[in-house]
């Protein structure tokens, strides 16, 4: 039998073992330590010997390119949330989806390029104890922070079509109301 069909049948019998005996919430977090093991296991491309065969010039490359773009996202978006808040010409639910689509680029340069930068510093400095935890945090924020962002591009562009479709309907149809509660519903189906 191959590996990967062993891997698959043993991690079927794993999930509906531990379905009948724990209930679903001892299954999910059985589940997500099952995946992270996965990730993090000696078969992972994730794994930190793996990933000690890049050269270190490139890795320390890597690090010094995130951190300036951190910063600069981080400003850059910042800026743009101010001069959003002060113009007042914009139509409010299209501020909005501005607004959202400027703050998840700000959650980019604060949180997620941070990350990435801590993942390659854990492998410049060998500090493989901290290599896993960092790795996995910055893959499932930076999935979030993906998938939010292309939902509000998406929410965007369904924007524009509709102003350019509806022409005057457009502003009794589009609500600053029901274009903060399709971004909130993004975030949340982002977090799921």
């Amino acid at each position: 039998m191959s590996c990967s069909k062993s891997v698959k049948k043993a991690t079927n019998n794993h999930s509906s073992s531990n379905k009948r005996q724990h209930g679903p919430l001892k299954y999910a977090t059985l589940k997500m330590a099952w995946s992270t093991s996965l990730f993090c296991g000696p078969t992972s491309t994730h794994f930190y010997p793996a990933s000690q065969q890049f050269s270190k010039p490139i890795d320390i490359f890597a690090c010094v390119v995130n951190g300036m773009n951190a910063v600069l996202t981080a400003l850059g978006n910042t800026m743009i949330l101010f001069a959003l808040r002060k113009c007042h010409s914009l139509h409010s639910p299209s501020k909005a989806l501005l607004f959202g689509l400027a703050l998840t680029d700000l959650f980019v340069g604060l949180v997620v390029l941070p990350l990435f930068t801590a993942y390659y510093l854990t492998i410049i400095l060998e500090i493989p104890t901290y290599f896993c935890a960092i790795a996995v945090t910055y893959g499932r924020i930076s999935n979030f922070n993906g998938s939010v962002l292309l939902a509000t591009i998406a929410t965007i562009a369904i924007d524009r079509y509709l102003a350019f479709r509806l022409c005057l309907r457009y502003r009794e149809l589009v609500k600053l109301n029901r274009v903060i509660c399709v971004l909130v519903v993004e975030w949340i189906i982002g977090a799921l």
